[in-house]
């Protein structure tokens, strides 16, 4: 399905940006840019002498931090599942290959 992209604007530490976006995308950087600043909201009550570049950099750190775990989580499944396939081939081939 081909969608058209369209012209939105984004406000990220106080700053509008003007990005081309399809509607799907759209609400995707919509949500980002809330959680981006829903983040730094947690920084700057904590540490009152942040600004908004300081907050802005320790978010963006914390959210690809995050998402490092998450592709090493996501690996780790992989391989448990391969182990597990390996597993039930090896089990297969005592069963009909190995006799007592």
């Amino acid at each position: 399905m081909n969608e058209e992209k369209h012209l939105i604007q984004v406000e990220v530490a106080g700053k509008s940006y003007k990005l081309w976006a399809s509607p799907e995308e759209e609400a995707d950087m919509r949500s980002a840019a809330k959680k981006i600043a829903d983040r730094m909201a947690v920084y700057k009550s904590k540490y009152a002498k942040l600004n908004d570049l300081d907050t802005l950099a320790i978010a963006s750190l914390m959210f690809v931090m995050q998402m490092i775990k998450e592709k090493r989580s996501d690996t780790s499944k992989g391989l448990v599942l391969e182990i597990k396939g390996l597993c039930d081939r090896l089990d297969e081939y005592i069963e009909t290959n190995v006799k007592d």
